[in-house]
């Protein structure tokens, strides 16, 4: 097994999401994308990130409509899957409740790209809350430390209730 191989974005989603699958203290916390885009059209900024998103979700989810001599491609709301709304609008990966608090999290496999995630973050902290989130992270999977560390998850979890912004299970930042 090569153990040089770099992990893309999505296996390390995928192996956050077997670790909160493995963890019975972690719930999903699942939004509509009826609720997302409502909660995001309240706010300047929440329309600006949906103008940004909107070229994307054209491409991906668009319906070609035939008018006069052409087409546009139509975007029904509903076929967006709320997951996709949360990453490119609001820019989180996963939502978990614990003890009563919901975490947001960002989750890279790139550690140069965290803090620019936090930042990222940060200047979104209103949407975020206007959908009851009580705090948010990001996330850095390390393919090395990640085998079955729900244990280690829920700690890390614990001090992001506290105010830490940056987590890795099985190691320290």
């Amino acid at each position: 097994m090569n153990t040089n191989a770099t992990l893309c974005g999505w296996a390390g989603e995928n192996l956050f999401n077997q670790l909160v699958a493995a963890c019975q203290k972690l719930k999903r916390v699942k939004s509509s994308s009826q609720q997302l885009i409502q909660v995001a059209k309240q706010s300047p900024l929440g329309r600006q990130r949906l103008a940004q998103a909107l070229p994307y979700l054209l491409a991906e989810y668009g319906i070609p409509v035939r008018q006069e001599s052409r087409y546009r491609l139509h975007l029904n709301w509903k076929s967006v899957p709320a997951e996709v709304i949360l990453d490119y609008v609001y820019g989180i990966d996963s939502c978990v409740q614990l003890f009563g608090w919901i975490v947001a999290l960002d989750i890279t496999t790139n550690p140069d790209a965290v803090e620019s995630k936090q930042d990222k973050l940060q200047q979104l902290a209103p949407l975020w809350q206007a959908l009851g989130i009580d705090r948010t992270a990001v996330f850095l999977v390390d393919k090395h430390h990640l085998h079955n560390q729900s244990t280690d998850l829920v700690t890390a979890l614990r001090q992001v209730i506290k105010g830490q912004t940056s987590i890795l299970v099985g190691s320290r930042i």
